[in-house]
């Protein structure tokens, strides 16, 4: 019997006050009547001292014709549940409606008027009210019983289901509130009878799945038919595993991709299932399986875009390295072929024949272009990886764009082909001056970039033909370059910024590398710009560059290269500079030699070593030297800073050579401590006047300190 609070219980009047009777004999006895009514007296007390120790309460509920209620009968727990005595009840059965809760009234008059309709029991919970404490729940179970007087009796039993009802509810909320939180993650609830063959989804996953989420249960076919063919066989491996007591069931995980209305197998579902653990070992191949789906779409995507991405940074650092590697390869033994071919061009004692120096000229110029794709392709890396320093300032495209069309005048009057430069002209302010054209960009970078366009629109265009620039200011100023050459198919148009791709322009006889349209892209966007290119075959091409515009300030423009005083001065006597060169590689060292044969006042000492390095400054305490970064054995950092550590030596200006461009690679020589830092090969005229300079400077240092 179920424990209840004193509240919940009432008096329980003694001796058996009632007769539990069948419907007949309840009817012919005629105590039926409102209180204290004849009442039947062949119930044994023996049968009412059973009923009244039930651990749940009965009764007898009458309705009589004239519709007045009464409980001819009710056992002590039944009195304890309602918290009123026999003869009250049997007196008025309304007098119920004092503890019933009020919402449960009419649920409770249906229910009673159904059952005398159809005779058929019928059961149902109710709350029972209470002045204090909380409203205790019971559970009512009758069966009616039709009387030859036309009234009707009801056989019941009232149960305490407060804490039945009680748990329920807080297992409901649990549910509820875990409904929620499956909803809010987006999951879908998923279960697979094999048995049956039968798959239930809720609203969520049906969605997930493609489904009508109003439609009901599918079969198992149908749901494997909405996955990918590749993905039933691993569905079906998870549903109908191969278990064993050596290997007992587990969780299975399956990432499918099923049907979209639209498009198949664009939706991507992880699906994690698990057996019911209700069923009994025996029996659980049989077990229905449960569990959630979730849509992973976009999170594949975004994992798919994070590996192409990887893969690329990747394959960018791979390429960034193998140029790094090969542009140091290569301009080594460039080095010595410029350098030489440099010597034997200045070497005024023994000129070359008219026909050799041709030849040499052809050899220089090839020279120089391998020298010049080799430069680009390290630019453009340098570009993409920010290794380029941009500094973006007001520029006044007149100017720029005015050198830009004086640099491609020969090669335009060479392939006769007219350059007009529209620039706003008609646009003037209110004293009558021109407006200027100005733009926010790295003025080195734009002239390169406006060079770039300018020598494709002459080399590949039509003899004769026209070239127009103009600029038009709107969101952004940008730079127009029209030509009349062949055009470009709607194919090679969008290949065009392809580094090394010519667009079969290499058959054509035209020079190039086919990477100027790459830097100048790769340059525009490094400036916050835009290069844009519209071609039509037969009819021309255009590009585009947009930059931002500026205000009207101090236009800066390219700096003038200025080129006097490169060619080496005549020995004017004096004392031997002693510089020492420090380089493993024999060409690049005897080159060296050769153009110290130039300048008698200046003698060289070579080492190709580190270690030979450092013992020639000890033996020749010279003013300068000239370090290879790459050496055997101990690197150029470790001799400079060998000179540089010992008191004898620390006086020795130190210059650091190396064929790597790269800027991680001067920044390293530079913290390390050298004053400067030359990339190979080198032009001569320009090694000879940095030397000037710098053994001027010692000079100037030295007769300071004198």
């Amino acid at each position: 019997m179920s424990v209840r609070p004193p509240e919940f219980q009432a008096p329980v009047e003694g001796g058996p006050p009632e007769t539990l009777l069948s419907g007949a004999a309840l009817a012919a006895s005629g105590n039926v009547g409102a209180g204290g009514g004849k009442q039947p007296e062949n119930l044994a007390p023996a049968a009412a001292s059973w009923l009244d120790k039930l651990p749940g309460g009965v009764f007898q509920l009458h309705r009589d014709v004239d519709g007045r209620w009464t409980f001819p009968y009710v056992n002590a727990e039944v009195q304890r549940l309602l918290g009123m005595s026999a003869s009250g009840l049997r007196r008025d059965a309304r007098s119920v409606r004092a503890v019933l809760h009020a919402d449960d009234l009419a649920q409770l008059k249906l229910r009673l008027d159904q059952s005398r309709e159809t005779g058929v029991p019928w059961k149902a919970r109710f709350r029972l009210v209470r002045q204090n404490g909380p409203r205790p729940w019971v559970e009512v179970t009758a069966t009616p019983e039709s009387l030859p007087d036309a009234s009707t009796v009801w056989n019941g039993l009232l149960l305490d289901v407060n804490y039945e009802q009680h748990r329920l509810t807080a297992m409901q909320s649990k549910w509820e509130r875990h409904a929620q939180a499956v909803h809010a993650c987006e999951l879908g609830v998923i279960e697979v009878d094999t048995s049956t063959k039968r798959v239930r989804l809720d609203g969520q996953a049906r969605h997930q799945h493609g489904l009508d989420t109003q439609q009901g249960d599918i079969s198992l076919s149908h749901w494997l038919d909405l996955l990918r063919p590749e993905d039933r066989d691993a569905a079906q491996r998870a549903l109908n595993p191969d278990h064993t007591p050596a290997h007992p069931p587990r969780n299975d995980t399956l990432v499918v991709q099923v049907c979209s209305v639209m498009q198949p197998y664009t939706r991507t579902l992880e699906i994690k299932l698990a057996r019911s653990h209700e069923v009994a070992s025996h029996q659980r191949l049989s077990a229905p399986h449960v569990g959630l789906c979730r849509d992973i779409t976009t999170q594949q995507q975004e994992l798919a875009e994070r590996s192409y991405q990887h893969a690329s940074e990747l394959a960018e650092r791979s390429r960034s390295e193998f140029l790094s590697r090969i542009s140091h390869e290569l301009r080594t033994p460039l080095n010595g072929v410029l350098g030489y071919g440099q010597l034997m061009a200045l070497d005024r004692e023994h000129p070359l024949p008219r026909t050799q120096a041709k030849r040499l000229n052809v050899l220089q110029e090839c020279s120089t272009r391998l020298l010049s794709m080799i430069d680009q392709l390290l630019e453009v890396t340098g570009i993409e990886q920010g290794h380029l320093e941009l500094r973006p300032e007001v520029v006044d495209l007149r100017p720029l764009i005015a050198r830009c069309v004086q640099a491609a005048a020969p090669l335009a009057q060479a392939r006769d082909i007219s350059i007009e430069v529209s620039l706003g002209e008609e646009d003037v302010d209110s004293l009558g001056a021109i407006e200027p054209a100005h733009v926010r960009a790295d003025p080195l970078a734009l002239e390169q970039v406006i060079n770039a366009l300018l020598s494709n629109a002459i080399k590949y265009n039509r003899s004769p033909g026209r070239v127009r620039i103009r600029f038009v200011k709107a969101e952004m100023g940008t730079v127009l370059i029209d030509d009349t050459g062949e055009g470009l198919s709607t194919q090679q148009l969008k290949q065009l910024f392809q580094p090394l791709n010519r667009l079969g322009a290499e058959r054509s006889g035209v020079p190039g590398q086919g990477l100027g349209l790459t830097t100048a892209r790769t340059l525009t966007q490094a400036m916050g710009g835009k290069l844009k290119a519209w071609s039509q075959l037969g009819t021309g091409s255009r590009f585009a560059v947009s930059l931002a515009l500026a205000k009207s300030e101090r236009p800066v423009g390219a700096p003038e290269s200025d080129f006097a005083g490169l060619a080496p001065s005549q020995f004017d006597g004096g004392v031997q500079r002693v510089v020492l060169y420090v380089e493993d590689d024999e060409v690049n060292t005897t080159l060296m030699e050769q153009v110290f044969l130039m300048r008698p006042e200046w003698r060289l000492v070579t080492a190709a070593t580190g270690e030979e390095g450092v013992a020639a400054a000890l033996t020749h305490l010279p003013e300068l030297a000239l370090i290879d970064i790459g050496l055997p054995g101990i690197s150029g950092i470790e001799v400079m800073q060998k000179i540089k550590g010992d008191l004898r030596t620390q006086h020795i200006h130190c210059v650091a050579l190396s064929a790597d461009t790269s800027a991680e690679s001067i920044a390293r020589a530079q913290t390390a401590g050298f004053e400067d830092y030359w990339t190979k090969p080198f032009d001569i005229l320009t090694m000879v006047t940095r030397l000037k300079t710098l053994l001027g400077q010692t000079e100037a240092h030295r007769q300071s300190l004198g």
